[in-house]
């Protein structure tokens, strides 16, 4: 029996010394990991201090801490700080952070018993979410105007480009098929021939292009930022009216949200129904076209103020690429003649025409 113990304490020795010549590692591996936190772990940002942090809004989902552990007693390499670091960086993702925040990394003197390293570097810190503000489509869903409301039925505004389409928003024609341009009592079908998902532009095709307005001319400089715009559509027809609504304003800034250089910010009120409207220029010129407005309800929720008058409109350069690679129509339109700066009301009175409610089913 006496030997039966002392086996078992000279047992119990050999593990212990085991454990700590031959030591651990941290045990984590980015194989361990989902394809989603992977691509996270590729993209994540690491911010050493609270006056890093990024501009955008934040929420700490918890804290986090990464491991580096000298494996054993004779290993030629040491605890190192970016192996801890990329540790912290795979337990950040665990928890699907976007990057690390107030991170400090440091040596630890002696050796770590609870993790059976002769020596170790953590690097502690919060795995943190980060939040954008949003962006909302433009579009009237659900609603034929003049007509109840009919599902699967969206409305919003085109208007005649050369050399014969109709330009429009992607996002009120994405997932329909069927598309009639109203213009008065004038009724025309269309088909969509050209898209640009990335930048929020369609172009229709009318069954009958004789039956177009004048096209309104692109113009062949940016806006500049102050300079006065207007818009023309249709905001929520069928409680509204199916009248033209005209607003103005000015060109914000030359870029949008996060300094996207895709769009200019504008205070030309939009609604529900003005996307893919023109936003034209004191020449009667399309600068951009109307897209989408910032959701105000979320920037209060995440900064308690409420912003006004942000919209923002695609610019022009990304029509005319998706014109050079469409096929032109075999009838043409032409543009309307282009005038030195008039007063709003004629703008109007010239192009208003060549504006039109689009219906997608």
């Amino acid at each position: 029996m006496s030997k039966i113990k002392s086996l078992s304490y000279y047992l119990a020795i050999v593990v212990l010394i085991s454990a700590i010549v031959f030591g651990c590692s941290s045990g984590l591996s980015i194989t361990d990991l989902t394809p989603e936190a992977r691509a996270k772990i590729s993209n994540m940002k690491v911010y050493r201090s609270a006056a890093d942090l990024p501009k955008e809004s934040y929420k700490v989902i918890s804290p986090v801490e990464g491991l580096s552990c000298k494996r054993d007693a004779y290993s030629p390499s040491s605890a190192n700080s970016p192996e801890a670091l990329s540790n912290l960086k795979i337990k950040a993702a665990q928890q699907e952070a976007d990057a690390v925040a107030n991170v400090v990394c440091q040596q630890k003197s002696g050796a770590d018993w609870k993790n059976n390293c002769w020596s170790t570097v953590v690097c502690a810190g919060d795995a943190i979410a980060i939040t954008k503000p949003e962006l909302i489509p433009n579009v009237a869903q659900g609603q034929q105007p003049n007509e109840p409301e009919t599902k699967g039925v969206s409305s919003g505004t085109g208007w005649v480009v050369s050399p014969g389409f109709v330009v429009t928003n992607y996002h009120l024609v994405e997932g329909r098929s069927n598309f009639t341009l109203v213009e008065g009592n004038t009724r025309i079908s269309a088909t969509l021939v050209s898209k640009d998902r990335r930048n929020d532009l369609a172009l229709l095709k009318p069954a009958e292009p004789s039956e177009l307005p004048p096209a309104i001319p692109l113009s062949g400089q940016p806006a500049e930022t102050g300079s006065e715009v207007f818009t023309v559509g249709y905001p929520n027809p069928s409680i509204m009216g199916s009248n033209a609504k005209v607003t103005d304003g000015i060109i914000s800034a030359r870029t949008g949200l996060q300094d996207d250089p895709r769009v200019y910010q504008t205070t030309v009120a939009l609604q529900s129904g003005n996307s893919g409207g023109p936003l034209l220029n004191s020449r009667g010129e399309v600068v951009g076209i109307t897209t989408s407005v910032l959701n105000a309800a979320k920037i209060f929720q995440l900064t308690g103020n409420l912003p006004q008058n942000v919209n923002y409109a695609v610019k022009t350069a990304y029509l005319e690429a998706l014109l050079s690679a469409t096929d032109s129509p075999a009838s043409k339109v032409d543009n309307i003649e282009v005038s030195e700066d008039l007063p709003l009301q004629s703008l109007v009175e010239r192009v208003g025409p060549s504006v039109m409610i689009v219906i997608a089913e």
